[in-house]
């Protein structure tokens, strides 16, 4: 077993590839973890548990603390009791995923923001997000390193507060209107409100999958 494995009763994601009839990302609990495999809640989708089959090839992506760990492997076993399970062996290796690997998806988020010690407010919207950051279509020009406080507000996942580093501002227009195109890493957020993006991105990721936007 790995230092690295995720615990029981903890969330994972469940990623099926683009080949499976049911692609896309779902939430699973940890339901048991043995020295060979690990034992997962079967994921559930409108009230039914999501057919996966012995053989099938998934990824599973996971949180310990502020990191990010991802991994390949095989469903082995499936049992089909009351609460369905997915038995997924061990693979060969867990990987640990950099925050410029996080899962980025397109989305139109409400967010306003300010920068640190300032008193103005700005609203605008999110062009993407990821548990990482985000890219922000905004009013005003900011600088590279600006701090800035940040409030968004996730549909299904509430009001998030959070402080994030400028890293890039690129002018643009829409319709002969300027904008700015704001990249932001986040830098201080609570771990918590963090997971609750990275749901929101999994199942953005799914519905676009879903109508083929991606």
């Amino acid at each position: 077993m790995f230092k690295e494995a995720p615990q029981v009763k903890q969330m994972v994601n469940v990623v099926l590839d683009d080949g499976h009839p049911f692609a896309g990302s779902y939430p699973c609990i940890v339901k048991e973890i043995t020295a060979k495999a690990l034992v997962l809640i079967a994921p559930v989708d409108k009230g039914e548990a999501v057919p996966i089959n012995v053989g099938d090839e998934i990824t599973v992506n996971y949180w310990l603390g502020t990191k990010l760990y991802t991994f390949r492997s095989e469903v082995v076993a499936v049992n089909q009791e009351y609460q369905q399970t997915i038995t997924v062996a061990w693979p060969r290796k867990i990987e640990h995923l950099q925050r410029r690997n996080f899962l980025r998806v397109q989305a139109e988020i409400p967010v306003a923001f300010a920068l640190v010690g300032g008193d103005d407010i700005y609203h605008a919207s999110t062009l993407n997000i990821s548990g990482g950051g985000v890219l922000v279509k905004s009013p005003i020009q900011l600088k590279v390193n600006d701090e800035l406080d940040i409030q968004l507000t996730i549909p299904g996942k509430g009001v998030i507060d959070t402080v994030g580093r400028v890293v890039r501002c690129e002018e643009s227009k829409d319709s002969g209107r300027q904008f700015f195109l704001v990249g932001i890493d986040f830098t201080v957020i609570n771990e918590r409100d963090r997971e609750r993006i990275i749901g929101y991105v999994f199942e953005r990721e799914r519905y676009l999958n879903k109508r083929r936007l991606l």
